[in-house]
């Protein structure tokens, strides 16, 4: 029975805490590559985060990973999330607050997050999922989870097509 508690309370948390925060107005934008590219696609992606629970959230901006599959249900998923904690000889690197673009979020404001990446594949529509973890043991205080949008178009795909 204690377990049974316990899992119910964790759940419950999980369900809380993924509403903090809201994905809106996404832009995805295409264009060809240069000849002899590496990739034949050139995206930029952008998409908003909005506070919504009642109160302050930090939130990271720096996206430096982007990455792009498709999932179980053959749907292409973009994923914005951070990169992972580095060790040189075994000693932790640490990034400055400023660099990981930290930004403090009251009730109702949001900020965006950006990214640029290449494809060798062109990209129509994507399920876009915000996803940072805390590999920093807590230390900036950022919020931590996964937000997503399904479905979001190519904003003007005569770009890419032509």
């Amino acid at each position: 029975m204690k377990y049974f508690m316990i899992i119910i309370l964790y759940c419950l948390s999980l369900s809380a805490y993924s509403t903090e925060l809201e994905m809106f107005s996404p832009m995805l934008l295409c264009k060809k590559s240069e000849v002899g590219s590496a990739y034949p696609y050139e995206y930029f992606a952008r998409f908003y985060l909005k506070n919504t629970s009642n109160k302050n959230i930090k939130v990271m901006t720096a996206v430096k990973k982007s990455m792009f599959f498709k999932n179980n249900q053959n749907e292409n998923e973009l994923h914005f999330t951070s990169l992972k904690a580095v060790k040189v000889n075994n000693t932790p690197i640490i990034p400055s607050a400023t660099e990981l673009k930290i930004v403090n979020l009251r009730v109702g404001e949001a900020a965006f997050i950006e990214t640029k990446f290449g494809s060798k594949k062109l990209i129509e529509e994507a399920n876009f999922i915000y996803n940072i973890n805390d590999d920093f043991d807590g230390r900036f205080g950022y919020w931590v989870g996964d937000v997503s949008l399904s479905n979001v178009k190519l904003t003007r795909p005569q770009y890419c097509k032509t």
